[in-house]
């Protein structure tokens, strides 16, 4: 499996980060980080409301930090409500593309089959956005890289709060999923 990083967290005492459950499907398994291990999957949410896994990392090797990978943004510690993203502008910083990719937040209630882990599942309440540039779009090994938000809920700046892990984009589609 290949895969991006998301976003920082905290499981119980355990540090790590969260990606797509399709890109780590396993529990106890390995992850590895340019050519070296930096944690053990955890815990896994492949259920019919969610695509996620949670790595522990070894501190020592890898250490997730509130910076994006690419674009050195970093993250407030908040995150928007699923109920709230329709009509911000969400953006993707995967390990495959290498850059952010902006797409508009269409609806909230998307779903998809996904292969978890040998198992196809039908994940729902997925984030359907139109990507703004239908030139750049997300790639094979960007799955589960974060994804933060930009613009204005009631007349607050949401910028640069988390909206999720990137679940995976529709081959041949204007569409992305998170």
């Amino acid at each position: 499996y290949s895969g991006s990083a998301g976003f920082r967290a905290k499981c119980g005492s355990d540090m790590g980060f969260v990606t797509a459950a399709h890109v780590a499907p396993t529990v106890n398994a390995s992850c590895s980080f340019n050519g070296a291990v930096c944690g053990t999957v955890k815990k896994i949410a492949s259920t019919t409301a969610g695509d996620a896994s949670f790595i522990a990392v070894n501190t020592d090797v890898f250490f997730p930090t509130v910076y994006t990978a690419w674009t050195k943004t970093k993250l407030e510690k908040n995150y928007v409500a699923h109920s709230c993203l329709q009509r911000l502008t969400a953006v993707a910083e995967g390990t495959s593309t290498g850059k952010a990719i902006n797409a508009l937040v269409e609806f909230t209630n998307g779903s998809l089959n996904l292969d978890i882990g040998g198992s196809v599942k039908n994940i729902t309440n997925l984030v359907y956005a139109l990507y703004l540039n239908q030139n750049v779009r997300n790639e094979h090994g960007d799955s589960g890289c974060i994804v933060y938000m930009q613009g204005l809920i009631n007349g607050q700046s949401v910028n640069n709060y988390v909206g999720g892990a990137l679940c995976g984009s529709a081959l041949g589609s204007e569409n992305k999923y998170f």
